[in-house]
This record gives structure tokens, C-alpha cells and sequence, in this order.
């Protein structure tokens, strides 16, 4: 009969599991390789307390444990750089779309309507040809920072090739709405009106690439192999 001092082997499979589970969790191990780890652990452990050897025998120190499973397996702790990798971004697409509109606006406009006469006029095509090499000029700096950003960092490649597809998705939600609220405001310039357009699209830009980080850090394949060395 178990006691209070000698619990019976499921209670103490169950302890020690719950303080490997705390232990990973400390260590920052994504929820589905520690899903696994304890899953083999737990079996490993009640084999064991069916041969008559108790957890503790087996995780006398948790900690140590943890992190020699974790060493091992080469999982290192989930990077914490959404956020920054989300700033760097912004603040590089940021600047080339400036650089966009100066190299666009204030001299290639300027240099080709001297260099070429037109037969008509074209307000419409020039505009819309002036907005889509700014805006191919910002999304570039965007994702060209973004990569040298994550470069060497884990599963730096499927955030990137995220990133390329969920941005400009981003980016054109974000210029219908702000296309919109303008709309609705006549289009004024005054600096409330276009601080509300450059978060309708700054927004979206940056949760298309924190996302894009996230789904790229979900996509790694988990290492094969659990137990601690």
C-alpha cells in the first residue's frame, strides 16, 4: 500500500513530468518538441517504475536534465525577435521608400520629361508608375533588411520566403484602408490625418512580418531522438 511518504509510481511519473514541463518551459522549448520530449520521457519512466525504479533515480536533477536533452537535440531556446526583426524591417522599408520617391519623384521625373517629348498626357499611367517603383523600392528594403536581420538566426529562411509573400499582401491592405480613410477625409494633409495613414499601413506591414516569423519558426522540423544524451 502507498503512503504519503512512498506515493504510488503513476504520482510520481506525473511529478516528475510536470517538473521537466516547467523546467522546458524555462529553457523556452517550443510547445511541440517539448510535447514530444515528455511524451518519451514518460514512457521511459513508467517503464521503469513497472521494474521497480523510481523517477527520481532517473531525474534526480530535472534541471540538469532539461538542459542536456535540450544540448543534445541541439534545440536552443525559441528566439524572442519577432519584434525586432518586425522594427528593422519597417524602419529599412521606411527609408527606401524615401530614397524611392527622391530617386522617382524628384529626379527621374524631372530628367525624363526633359529627355522625352510625349505626344499626350498620361496623369494617370505617370502616377501609377511612380507609386508602384516606390512602393517596389520600399517593400525590397523591407525584406533585404529583414533577411540580414534573421541571417544566421534559426529558421532565418522560411521567415524570408514568408515574409516575401505575407508583406506586400500586408502593404496593399494596408494602402486600401489608408486610400480609404483618406477618401474620407478629402484626402487632407493635415499631420493627424496623415499620421492615421501611415499606421493604416505601417499596421499590417508589421503583423504580416510577425507572423511570417512565427509561421517560420513553427516550420522547423523538430530533431528526431529524446532522450537525454
Amino acid at each position: 500500500m502507498s503512503t504519503p511518504e512512498n506515493p504510488p509510481p503513476s504520482d510520481e511519473v506525473s511529478a516528475a513530468i510536470r517538473a521537466l514541463d516547467r523546467e522546458l518551459r524555462r529553457l523556452r522549448v517550443p510547445r511541440r518538441r517539448r510535447a514530444e520530449l515528455l511524451a518519451e520521457v514518460r514512457t521511459d519512466l513508467r517503464a521503469a517504475a513497472d521494474d521497480g525504479v523510481p523517477p527520481r533515480a532517473l531525474l534526480a536533477d530535472v534541471e540538469t536534465f532539461a538542459r542536456d536533452a535540450v544540448a543534445a537535440r541541439g534545440w536552443g531556446p525559441r528566439p524572442r525577435d519577432r519584434w525586432a526583426g518586425t522594427g528593422v524591417a519597417l524602419l529599412a522599408g521606411g527609408a527606401a521608400l524615401v530614397v524611392g520617391y527622391l530617386v522617382v519623384v524628384e529626379l527621374l521625373t524631372p530628367l525624363f520629361s526633359r529627355w522625352f517629348e510625349l505626344d499626350g498626357s498620361y496623369p494617370v499611367a505617370g502616377a501609377v508608375l511612380a507609386v508602384v517603383l516606390m512602393a517596389l523600392a520600399g517593400l525590397g528594403g523591407a525584406l533585404a533588411a529583414y533577411a540580414g536581420f534573421l541571417s544566421g538566426r534559426p529558421a532565418a529562411r522560411p521567415s524570408v520566403k514568408r515574409a516575401a509573400w505575407y508583406l506586400p499582401l500586408g502593404a496593399a491592405l494596408g494602402v486600401v484602408g489608408a486610400l480609404a480613410y483618406g477618401h474620407s477625409q478629402d484626402y487632407a494633409t493635415a499631420p493627424p490625418v496623415v499620421t492615421t495613414e501611415v499606421l493604416l499601413v505601417a499596421l499590417p506591414c508589421a503583423a504580416a512580418l510577425w507572423l511570417a516569423r512565427s509561421r517560420g519558426l513553427r516550420s522547423e522540423t523538430a530533431p528526431e531522438g529524446v532522450s537525454a544524451g
